[in-house]
């Protein structure tokens, strides 16, 4: 047999404490039973002899028997002086009671019964031979299962270790004798290997499909080794064989190594400068291949010149049509009629701003450019360039601002609020109430701006972050272009936040905005 285990030794051992306990217990309540079962006895024969001697005071007795009177000054006397009802001595083998006897409340004499004590050697031998049965089977009992277990452990072990040098193999051949674990066992193995065998022929089937294809495609490891690229990688990165083939491309170089410690699905895009293409990367972990992961790039250059193409169309005809308004501003300004002064400079203040709008939405995302700003100081400067229209419509601003530092690019964050605290403004119904709160979380910066708008339904609050999108036809007279929640939600999106809207008709419209 093995040498136990540390852990079975401590078993032990806390089983053994355990017994002696339990068997001294034992040994003190029985003791201490049989004591008071004799002090009983004791008491009532002393009982009935005190009543025996009131009735006839010259009664004699036996040696175990001792009357004296209330000179004697002995330890029973002074414990019955002190307000005992009896007193008690005992010695191995004897009990001897002490009671006084009274007349008319008075103590006349005392009375000593000396009686021997109840044996309980054979009790006392009786327990401890059970307790150390008890034990010793406990023990044993505990050191079998051990055993047992360790032998369980061991055998599972060979077992298992056979699988891994071979899941088919035949050195360890079922019988009738075998234990159901030993038949899971083998099953496991032969699973094991109809896995294998299976991701083998899934690997080729894929390998083999991916060549179809013509545009890139290639399967690296957790290691960043390739196992297999297409004809189409092979052209445009030829020589490529690791993640490193990337090294000139670090944008995209992060995005596989990043992908191996988390990999879940995900489509970006990306610029190769050196071949000037842009490619659309879909990253798919096979779950199927054990650390394996297939990367497809889709050509999407010509769609980026077209939005260039686009974009530029947009910023040189913007920058045409503005010297032409700037005219007419000026030429505005010599009309004598206040009424057609005032309408042409609203409608070319409206095609300025549709202009600026469409520049904004159109033109690619630069780098933020953050500095620390005073959020608070910001949104009060915006509400003092909307104090007339405020003014006008009797509105009642309830403005709550954290005083705090923020670091973020100033002119998006204020191009952001400017377009909501001017919806709220242009949409509150006259009288009505616009609320604006700061709030600093523990992980993020809140914005909430809410208005007592006509208010949005479902649909409209779906499709209120789309272009040119105008939820209410009777505010189309205002200066709206329709692009100042899409170039909302875009900004808030190149500042790395998060935009929603909850409104209710009749009531009013709610956006917050967290950083």
């Amino acid at each position: 047999m093995k040498k136990p285990s540390k852990t079975t030794v401590k078993s032990i051992l806390l089983l053994t404490l355990f017994y002696i306990v339990i068997s001294a217990g034992l040994l003190v309540l029985i003791d201490q039973n049989v004591t008071q079962l004799d002090t009983n006895r004791v008491l009532s024969r002393a009982q009935r002899l005190g009543g025996s001697l009131k009735k006839n005071p010259m009664l004699t007795f036996n040696s175990d028997i001792e009357r004296f009177s209330t000179n004697v000054s002995n330890q029973d006397v002074k414990k019955i002086l002190d307000g005992a009802i009896y007193s008690r001595e005992m010695t191995r083998q004897e009990i001897k009671v002490t009671i006084p006897i009274l007349k008319e409340g008075k103590i006349t004499s005392y009375l000593s019964v000396t009686d021997t004590r109840s044996p309980i050697i054979f009790i006392n031998t009786s327990i401890i031979i059970f307790c150390v049965s008890l034990w010793f089977f406990s023990v044993y009992g505990l050191s079998r299962r051990a055993y047992k277990r360790t032998q369980f452990t061991s055998n599972i072990v060979a077992k298992i270790k056979n699988i891994e040098r071979s899941p088919l193999t035949q050195s360890y051949l079922i019988t009738k004798d075998d234990d159901p674990i030993t038949i899971a066992l083998n099953g496991l193995g032969e699973d094991i290997q109809r896995k294998i065998l299976s991701n083998r022929e899934a690997k080729e089937n894929l390998y083999e499909f991916i060549e179809f294809f013509q545009f890139p495609i290639f399967v690296y490891d957790g290691m960043g080794a390739f196992h297999r690229s297409n004809a189409a990688f092979q052209n445009e990165f030829p020589n490529a064989n690791s993640v490193d083939a990337f090294s000139s491309y670090s944008e995209f170089l992060n995005f596989l190594v990043e992908k191996i410690v988390h990999p879940d699905i995900q489509n970006k895009t990306f610029y190769f400068e050196r071949i000037n293409s842009y490619y659309q990367v879909q990253f798919n972990p096979l779950e199927m291949l054990n650390n394996r992961y297939l990367v497809a790039m889709y050509d999407v250059s010509n769609y980026y010149q077209m939005v260039q193409s686009r974009t530029d169309f947009i910023t040189n005809m913007s920058l045409a049509i503005k010297s032409p308004i700037d005219q007419i501003n000026i030429s505005a300004d010599k009309i004598i009629d206040i009424k057609l002064k005032d309408k042409i400079l609203k409608e070319t203040k409206w095609l300025g701003e549709l202009i600026n709008d469409s520049v904004s939405l159109t033109s690619p995302s630069v780098k933020n450019r953050k500095v620390e700003i005073h959020v608070n100081q910001i949104i009060e400067e915006l509400l003092d360039e909307y104090k007339v229209e405020i003014a006008k419509k009797k509105l009642y601003l309830s403005v709550n601002l954290s005083s705090l530092v923020f670091k973020t690019d100033e002119q998006r964050l204020r191009l952001i609020l400017n377009k909501l605290i001017g919806n709220a403004v242009y949409y509150s119904i006259e009288s009505g109430k616009i609320e604006i709160d700061l709030v600093k979380g523990p992980k993020n910066l809140q914005f909430t701006i809410r208005d007592s708008g006509p208010g949005l339904t479902e649909l409209q609050q779906a499709r209120v972050f789309e272009n040119f999108y105008q939820a209410d036809a009777n505010f189309s007279n205002l200066v709206n272009s329709g692009l100042g929640l899409a170039i909302v939600k875009k900004n808030v999106e190149d500042l790395k936040g998060h935009v929603k809207v909850s409104s209710q008709i009749g009531v009013g419209s709610t956006f917050i905005l967290r950083f």
